[in-house]
């Protein structure tokens, strides 16, 4: 019978330790992930209504708006958007009168061609919670945005506002 030296049969019990150890660890910091994101998502609260919307903006806080145009409907139908998801920061808003808040999203992007063209979202979102998105674009070599689709969705179904 063959003898084993000491520090290899430490190795041989060792190894397998070292690695559940291991994968302990892996497994820790990946459920600490997950739980970090879970925290974060319900500690992201949701402004519900015009008027939390409302005061949020005119007390200057950090407002975001995600939107599923899934959930909203092409304006004057009852046909849904498309499968598209976006968002955007609010940076400066209007609100007159308090008949509606506005705020728009402009940005140079591509077409389908590949020809530069400017985008141009226009968003109102009302007291009865209905949120209207229109989108234009305007070509390099044109003088006037041509409208590409308006879209209606309301707070919470289509539209998120997020603090």
């Amino acid at each position: 019978m063959t003898q084993l030296s000491p520090l290899a049969g430490q190795d041989a019990l060792a190894l397998p330790a070292r690695g559940k150890i291991l994968c302990a660890a892996i497994l820790l910091i990946a459920l600490s992930g997950i739980c970090n994101v879970a925290q974060a998502a319900s500690a992201t609260p949701s402004l519900s209504t015009y008027t939390q919307l409302e005061n949020a903006l005119n007390a200057g806080k950090s407002v975001h708006v995600a939107l599923d145009f899934s959930r909203c409907t092409v304006a004057g139908s009852q046909q849904a958007g498309p499968s598209l998801k976006g968002g955007m920061q609010i940076g400066s808003f209007l609100i007159p009168d308090g008949k509606f808040i506005a705020f728009s999203d402009v940005h140079q992007t591509l077409d389908s061609q590949n020809h530069p063209v400017t985008e141009y979202i226009r968003y109102e979102v009302r007291p009865d919670g209905q949120v209207s998105i229109r989108s234009a674009i305007l070509q390099t070599s044109a003088d006037t945005a041509s409208l590409r689709g308006t879209y209606i969705c309301t707070i919470g179904h289509g539209a998120n506002f997020i603090e």
